[in-house]
């Protein structure tokens, strides 16, 4: 087995099958299961504690007592692969990245970002319904979202959720929620699928250490609250790109692309990514 220079295994314990492609392409999203090996787990939680306790990591993310006031504590936090070496390894030279690699298409694979998420036990605050596109300046297709859990997940507590096939519809919904033209909902809000939820298909599982959750730059989904979960859920989500994305200047990120750029001028001062164009693979490096 491959190790990178941590002496971590960089390939998955499986490969991705044809029938993990096939559900992703007909629902949005698929779990897959058994593919991160042990090795990994400890790393990434002791990783995490090094993230919180790191003030300019924390600084370009959600603070724990601003999360507290939303409904938390909840700990949302951008980019640990520029803080911590764990991170930088699990980016591009891991399992996740493998997968990344297996399920784009086309000669090209750079990443992202990386996107940590850290609920205490009894968390109250879930992430609204949305969709990825939204809060990307980017144009194209070719993206997946890796959401690799360092703790169990219960389906009904603090797993996510997904709107099966709302990746098919090309205008779904904006930040708010207002369905735009092309899109449906049998409420006309999204955010009220909780108490109006009929006429669409959700998903969620069941997710163990080692499983890892992949879903569509279309997809609409929520965080779960996990109000009953006596116990810390600790995930990180990792987004790849693959060779038709470009920047679109036009479209707001969030985090924003001018922000990410300032962060990353820092190391490469003569760093630039124009409208239309591809994105360097220094701030975002390539895999494939």
């Amino acid at each position: 087995m491959t190790r990178n220079h941590l002496g971590l295994p960089v390939e998955p314990l499986r490969n991705v099958t044809a029938e993990d492609r096939a559900v992703l392409a007909r629902d949005g999203a698929v779990v897959i299961r058994g593919v991160l090996p042990e090795a990994w787990i400890d790393p990434l939680r002791d990783a995490v504690e090094d993230l919180l306790a790191n003030p300019d990591y924390l600084e370009r993310g959600q603070t724990e007592d601003s999360a507290r006031a939303m409904g938390g504590p909840m700990i949302n936090g951008f980019m640990g692969w520029l803080h911590n070496d764990v991170f930088a390894a699990l980016a591009t030279h891991s399992p996740a990245s493998e997968i990344a690699k297996q399920l784009l298409p086309g000669q090209s694979v750079q990443y992202f970002y990386d996107q940590l998420f850290v609920k205490r036990p009894g968390v109250d605050f879930g992430t609204p319904w949305h969709r990825d596109r939204n809060y990307y300046s980017i144009d194209g297709k070719d993206f997946v979202s890796i959401w690799v859990p360092f703790d169990p997940v219960l389906a009904d507590e603090t797993s996510v959720t997904y709107i099966k096939g709302s990746h098919l519809h090309e205008d779904v919904l904006d930040r708010s929620g207002r369905v735009l033209p092309g899109g449906h909902s049998p409420s006309g809000l999204f955010g009220d699928l909780d108490a109006n939820p009929q006429g669409v298909e959700t998903v969620s599982w069941n997710i163990d250490i080692g499983d890892v959750v992949v879903h569509d730059l279309n997809t609409v989904h929520m965080g779960g609250l996990g109000r009953t979960n006596s116990a810390i859920r600790r995930a990180v989500a990792l987004r790849y790109l693959g060779d038709d994305i470009t920047y679109n200047e036009s479209l707001p990120g969030i985090p924003s692309l001018p922000e990410l750029l300032e962060i990353y001028r820092a190391r490469w001062p003569d760093l630039e990514v124009r409208d239309g164009g591809k994105f360097d693979t220094r701030a975002f490096p390539s895999v494939r």
